[in-house]
């Protein structure tokens, strides 16, 4: 039905739907709550964008991830136009290289590669583990996608939702809903904070956060600390 190439633009894609797919099935449980739509204009989240308004070949996928589709063949570079104001970075989804809004920018783009960037201030949860099926990925461990802002404080964060992805249970409070705070405390101290959004949602669950990956960051860490209820259970050295 379709040649070796498209089917493998297919495969690609499909993979790369499901590794994003924590962030679909949060942004649709905040659908519910909110009504905010899952993909949309560029328009809804700058709304004093002038230029977001006539925008219409662009989109956003929740509040954080742009995308440009593909829609001419034998191209490698594609133009973007990037909303915000001057203090709003976006992330190069593949190359992780910062670009600044407003205005109009070229990335690398191909039937192979569809443009995504990620905007500053957000923290997106994928799994990197791609498999056959995304019943097979539901205990895999989450990767979350930093990206900073350029504000003085630095500060991202996202949410993440889980249920068991199969049952009603979630109407017994078997979910939770969690934000991640990435904040600077000074110029020598960053943190990596995790609050519960409902405590109604009372889902025990053995899924890991795996690797965290922060964008913009200006210099490499020193050392890493983990705590947990307020107690030190990991201390890492870097030595550069």
């Amino acid at each position: 039905m379709f040649s070796e190439k498209t089917t493998a633009l297919i495969r690609d894609a499909i993979r790369q739907r499901y590794s994003f797919l924590p962030y679909w099935y949060t942004l649709f449980y905040e659908h519910m709550l909110t009504g905010k739509p899952v993909m949309r204009p560029l328009w809804a989240e700058f709304p004093d964008d002038e230029n977001a308004l006539d925008e219409e070949r662009e989109w956003l996928v929740g509040p954080a991830l742009l995308v440009r589709p593909v829609m001419e063949p034998d191209v490698t570079t594609i133009s973007l136009y990037l909303p915000g104001r001057r203090n709003v970075m976006w992330y190069d989804w593949a190359t992780n290289k910062p670009k600044p809004a407003p205005g109009a920018v070229y990335v690398n783009g191909s039937m192979e590669s569809v443009p995504r960037l990620q905007r500053g201030g957000t923290i997106i949860p994928v799994r990197e583990r791609i498999r056959r099926a995304s019943t097979l990925m539901r205990n895999d461990p989450i990767t979350l996608y930093i990206a900073a802002s350029y504000n003085k404080d630095n500060l991202a964060n996202g949410t993440i939702y889980m249920d068991d992805g199969e049952t009603f249970n979630y109407k017994k409070g078997e979910y939770l809903y969690w934000a991640f705070i990435y904040k600077k405390v000074s110029d020598q101290l960053y943190t990596i904070t995790a609050k519960n959004l409902d405590k109604n949602g009372k889902l025990e669950t053995d899924v890991l956060i795996e690797k965290i990956v922060i964008r913009g960051v200006r210099y490499f860490p020193m050392n890493v600390h983990i705590y947990l209820d307020g107690w030190l259970i990991y201390w890492l050295l870097l030595f550069l």
